[in-house]
């Protein structure tokens, strides 16, 4: 069963073992972006600072961690209004490096690894979606399985999912962006 480490170890969930060569989410990349990554370099620069910027309540904590993950780069006060966010939440920045991790390990998978490019949002919906497809796939067994689910739950709201906002048609506004599902 995955443990949260506090001593600076980060867990891998299952990567180490890859069943499959990937081309984008390998180890090299992530110990990489693990300490030089868009949100971990704005959680540095906002650790003390949190009360300057704006709250963003309408995004699920997973929706913020996933903001680093998503194929459009924001600026760098984007970052650092994401990272105050969690912060505020209650989140450390050893749990943000441990959520960060993990959210490339299955959305950032999705994102790059299976070519579903989503330029608007990723969230836990996301998340799910590459572990149960992970699984399918045999990159992760059912303990793997199950213990991501759990992780990915700790920090889920206790209400359930919050329903993505909608354009004035009424669409979610994840189907009004642009996506390249399944291209090259």
């Amino acid at each position: 069963m995955f443990t949260p480490s506090h001593a600076g170890a980060v867990p891998r969930f299952g990567l180490s073992r890859m069943k499959r060569r990937r081309t984008f989410i390998t180890r090299r990349f992530l110990d990489r972006v693990r300490t030089n990554g868009a949100l971990a370099t704005a959680a540095a620069r906002v650790s003390s600072l949190r009360s300057t910027y704006a709250p963003l309540p309408h995004m699920t904590t997973w929706a913020l961690v996933c903001e680093e993950v998503v194929d459009t780069e924001h600026s760098p006060q984007h970052y650092e209004r994401v990272a105050a966010e969690l912060f505020r939440r209650g989140v450390s920045r050893e749990t943000l490096e441990e959520m960060r991790m993990f959210a490339w390990e299955t959305a950032g998978w999705l994102n790059f690894e299976k070519l579903l490019w989503d330029w608007c949002s990723l969230d836990e919906r996301d998340i799910e979606m590459a572990i149960d497809w992970q699984f399918r796939e045999g990159e992760i067994n059912e303990d793997e399985r199950r213990e991501r689910v759990a992780y990915l739950q700790k920090f889920m709201t206790p209400t359930g999912r919050e329903p993505r906002p909608s354009g004035g048609s009424g669409t979610p506004l994840r189907d009004q962006c642009v996506s390249n599902e399944g291209t090259a």
